[in-house]
């Protein structure tokens, strides 16, 4: 008897040390993350531990791990922040990078089973983006860290994941609307695409011959406008980690224009060309984050390109 006691007492120390080693908290995910962009620079995926299966993507196209920028890659920016889900072994980046020595913006999302990455999805934004002026990684690694991203909710603080993801979701539910009222929305949240202000910026130049300067006003303003309701539709959005502990939502999501409004009424009664870029189908496919704090959304933060009209992801 007393052999047999010793035989399971030692089975489930080993179990328990394998369940140890299999767990992978926050600095061992961001830890993958730091090796892939380190093999990423060198352009050498051999350096990565992955599993037999393993699933790579490069907006939204399945390729073979190692080619697309694996190829390309001339060096690593120094904007970056990460997110990080224990509880689904996942872990987010955004980031600059150097591509044939062009600055831009790169999103990836790994998952790790068993110590290993299983899952690769990457956003790399290449060409001039949105905005004007400088391109958007230099304006990012000029901004610094984000710090806003990085910083940790108070425990005391920190809503259930279910909760943080619908707050999320109210953000495109506003977008579809072209009314800030499905969303819980800080009064000075801004937003960021490929490192560009786009929301909240008070250096935003007025191009148009109109009352609004749309870059200068907040996400709540900006949608209060109605400047999305009637051409801005969100048919696929996934919200694949949840980092609880910074509050942050990320999600992958297609962002539609369908083409058929070719001008719209903003709720003071101003009549708005459509831009002619969306007087067409267009879509854009974006990694999107979102920084949650008292319930509502400060910051949301976006590398998104464009891409033929109605693609999925290839992760739905």
């Amino acid at each position: 008897m007393k052999r047999l006691v010793i035989a399971f007492t030692g089975a489930a120390a080993l179990a328990m040390q394998s369940g140890i080693a299999a767990a992978c908290d926050r600095a061992c995910l961001e830890g993958f993350v730091d090796s892939y962009m380190s093999a990423l620079a060198a352009k050498d995926p051999a350096r990565l531990s992955v599993t037999r299966n393993v699933r790579f993507t490069e907006n939204g196209q399945v390729l073979k791990l190692g080619e697309g920028l694996w190829g390309t890659i001339t060096g690593l920016g120094s904007y970056k922040f990460y997110m990080a889900d224990p509880r689904t072994r996942q872990v987010g980046f955004f980031g600059s990078i150097r591509e044939a020595g062009d600055p831009e913006m790169f999103f990836l999302r790994l998952k790790v089973d068993g110590r290993r990455i299983s899952e690769v999805e990457t956003i790399v934004a290449r060409g001039p983006g949105l905005g004007t002026g400088r391109p958007g990684a230099l304006l990012a690694e000029e901004r610094g860290l984000a710090s806003v991203m990085t910083e940790a909710v108070p425990a005391r603080e920190r809503l259930p994941r279910k909760r943080l993801i619908e707050i999320a979701n109210g953000y495109f539910e506003a977008m579809e609307q072209g009314s800030s009222k499905p969303a819980a929305l800080y009064e000075r949240c801004t937003r960021v695409e490929n490192g560009h202000p786009m929301a909240g910026n008070p250096n935003a130049v007025n191009t148009r011959q109109s009352d609004i300067n749309m870059g200068a006003l907040y996400c709540a303003q900006q949608f209060d406008t109605g400047y999305s309701k009637g051409f801005s539709f969100v048919p696929f959005r996934r919200f694949p980690l949840v980092d609880e502990e910074r509050g942050l939502v990320l999600s992958v999501l297609a962002l539609q224009h369908d083409g058929r409004l070719q001008e719209m009424t903003l709720s003071n009664g101003e009549i708005r060309p459509i831009a002619p870029m969306f007087r067409k189908p267009f879509q854009f496919t974006a990694g999107e984050v979102f920084k949650i704090k008292d319930g509502m959304i400060h910051q949301v933060e976006a590398v998104l390109i464009s891409v033929p009209y109605g693609m999925r992801s290839g992760w739905d």
